[in-house]
């Protein structure tokens, strides 16, 4: 009990809008005026009874790991030298028919191909970029003789590629301005038995595949 003060500790009010005014004015030192919910009572409570919530703060750091993965091409010359894999279709490309050897475009349709390696089929060509690629003038291919690709004029005198695929790229050389070579990869007379009349003079005819990666 303070001693400057007469009566009981508490005492119980009608509380309305205001906060209750008992203990008047204030509590004694070292007592801080408290509301009792329960009893719905002011009452004087000794600092020592009271606590002070607390509040912890924790920080988390997630760290980040970047993984580069190198993909290394497959070995395309297992199949046959220089034979070497384009990244846009998976398939090794590369040519057959060499040293006196050559070709007729009836043995390439036949499956020539197949015959050189297991699974090849007659290559075809949907872009400049893979033209380049494999046997333009810098291409992965060495070629130092005629090369028929695959293409040749249909029954109706279309373009087409003796293994099916849609015609969506022609090769045109610059120096003619149409499609008068369009199965070679170098500017040649195209002849209608072309490649496989050795009595025109190019008896060595290079044809060319593709065939799926070795495992």
């Amino acid at each position: 009990m303070c001693s400057m003060f007469r009566g009981s500790d508490t005492e119980t009010q009608p509380c309305g809008a205001p906060v209750c005014l008992y203990p008047r004015p204030s509590c004694c030192s070292g007592f801080v005026k408290t509301l009792n919910r329960t009893a719905r009572t002011y009452e004087c409570v000794s600092n020592e009874s009271t606590t002070t919530p607390t509040t912890t703060t924790s920080t988390t750091t997630t760290s980040t790991t970047t993984t580069t993965t190198t993909t290394t091409p497959p070995d395309c010359t297992v199949i046959g030298p220089q034979w070497t894999y384009w990244a846009e279709d998976r398939m090794c490309y590369g040519t057959i028919g060499s040293g006196g050897n050559y070709y007729t475009m009836e043995q390439y349709k036949a499956g020539a191909c197949n015959t050189f390696h297991s699974g090849a089929e007659p290559a075809s060509f949907t872009s400049q970029e893979q033209w380049d690629y494999l046997v333009g003038a810098d291409g992965k291919i060495v070629v130092d003789q005629p090369l028929w690709i695959g293409l040749e004029f249909d029954a109706a005198g279309n373009l087409a590629w003796i293994n099916g695929q849609p015609v969506t790229w022609v090769r045109v050389p610059a120096a003619l301005g149409n499609t008068g070579t369009p199965g070679f990869a170098f500017d040649d007379n195209w002849m209608p038995d072309d490649p496989e009349n050795p009595a025109a003079g190019f008896p060595d005819r290079t044809i060319i595949c593709r065939a799926p990666p070795p495992p």
